[in-house]
């Protein structure tokens, strides 16, 4: 998602771990701004319930079944910026797993940009 903003930083880059976590997270931090800070996520929903008012509110994962308040749902931008932090440490099963299938996308991307000889740099 922060590739998005700081563009996929490869190890042919030549950028430091630390500085790549940086802009990583100044990235995130921006993701994190847009999507608002102190704006509940579920409330975000209620806006289809003015038109479609027939269908039932169906609480998202982690929200609470009060339509959404502001004291009980997250925050969207909060959410999405802890489950980042939680890729990065690698922290849950599910985390891991998700940066095993960005490596392999990488390794896939790195693959055709070699048989197409736009690969990786000699030396």
């Amino acid at each position: 998602m922060v590739a998005a903003i700081v563009g996929d930083i490869t190890p042919v880059d030549g950028v430091s771990d630390e500085d790549k976590h940086q802009m990583e997270a100044a990235a995130m931090a921006r993701i994190r701004d847009m999507l608002g800070s102190d704006t509940a996520a579920g409330q975000q929903s209620t806006s289809w319930e003015a038109y479609v008012p027939q269908m039932p509110y169906i609480p998202a994962r982690g929200f609470c079944a009060c339509s959404a308040c502001a004291e009980c749902a997250p925050s969207a931008g909060r959410e999405v910026e802890e489950l980042w932090q939680e890729y990065e440490a690698a922290s849950s099963l599910e985390a891991m797993l998700v940066k095993d299938f960005d490596k392999v996308r990488a390794a896939c991307e790195a693959n055709i940009g070699i048989v197409h000889g736009i690969g990786w740099p000699d030396g």
